[in-house]
């Protein structure tokens, strides 16, 4: 049965066969093959993992708002909040590339799939923006669109 991967799960998790169970916990017969593909439990590590971690749950947590937003604005808002995030992943997934030359293969093709999220939500963004009225929404940068 395959498994369900998302953009952000490590594709290896879906490809890799099954490993004996013991007590509910799989067994890896290769212990030394997994601990390179592991970001280090040092300090640096704890706290590229933990921003990480944060950077990626708030993706899915302000998508989820997204899809119950009130209005075309309210919509463009929280995914430009999700688009903000999903670069902040990138930015993440860059400096432990970085900092662990052993996880750049992996962290590379999670990259990739972080930058197709990111033209995604751009896209979706684009068209949301394409149906707003002009003064419903305002950027930034230049006051309201005309």
């Amino acid at each position: 049965m395959p498994i369900h991967t998302t953009p952000l799960l490590p594709k290896s998790a879906a490809t890799d066969s099954p490993s004996p169970k013991i007590h509910g916990r799989r067994q890896n017969p290769q212990p030394e093959a997994q601990n390179q593909k592991q970001i280090p439990k040092d300090e640096v590590g704890r706290i590229l993992l933990n921003q990480l971690l944060r950077a990626v749950t708030s993706i899915g947590a302000n998508f989820e708002e997204s899809v119950e937003a009130e209005s075309n604005k309210d919509i463009i808002h929280k995914l430009s909040v999700v688009k903000k995030e999903a670069k902040e992943t990138r930015y993440w997934l860059d400096l432990i590339s970085e900092c662990y030359s052993n996880l750049k293969p992996h962290a590379q093709t999670l990259i990739l799939d972080t930058e197709s999220l990111i033209r995604i939500f751009s896209s979706i963004i684009t068209k949301k923006k394409s149906v707003v009225a002009p003064t419903e929404y305002r950027t930034p940068n230049t006051g309201y669109q005309s």
